[in-house]
């Protein structure tokens, strides 16, 4: 589990068979693209926005396509805001909307209960679509049976609880 553009670099080093990562804006590696679905803005309906203080943002370090996709959002509307926390996992941005400390971009799909989606009247720009992959190194048959099963519930299910 990782950053895609770090466990990528492991791929090309060897280290890893199989990928499976998101992308924003299609990048250099060749993936076969699984399902795509719009990010979203969430936070708890615990955090107060104010239309023009700085939007506290709980995203993952650089590079994300998440982080990316929120920042350039948020350039297009002209919304200041600032990163209130930072964590390698989505779990961890995750915590932080439900406590109210922060808004995080997510794929729609990952929205759980407790998390409310905020748009353009929090003077939140709409963001690119999140675009799911899959990185083999070979396609053998067991991988092309893992992904296809990763597909099938990405494309039905997404990330019900």
């Amino acid at each position: 589990m990782g950053i895609t553009s770090e466990l990528l670099q492991h791929k090309r080093l060897g280290q890893l068979d199989l990928v499976f990562g998101k992308q924003c804006a299609r990048g250099d590696d060749e993936g076969e693209l699984l399902w795509e679905e719009p990010l979203v803005w969430a936070s708890s309906s615990t955090l107060k926005l104010l239309p023009d203080a700085s939007l506290p943002l709980a995203v993952f370090p650089e590079p994300c396509v998440y982080r990316e996709a929120a920042i350039a959002a948020l350039a297009s509307s002209a919304r200041p805001w600032r990163v209130a926390f930072e964590s390698s996992s989505m779990a961890g941005c995750i915590a932080a909307a439900l406590a109210g400390v922060a808004v995080t971009p997510i794929a729609r799909s990952q929205r759980l209960d407790g998390l409310q989606e905020l748009g353009s009247e929090h003077g939140l720009g709409a963001m690119s679509q999140a675009r799911f992959y899959a990185f083999a190194e070979q396609n053998t048959p067991a991988v092309a049976t893992l992904v296809e099963a990763v597909r099938e519930i990405g494309q039905r299910k997404r990330f019900i609880r």
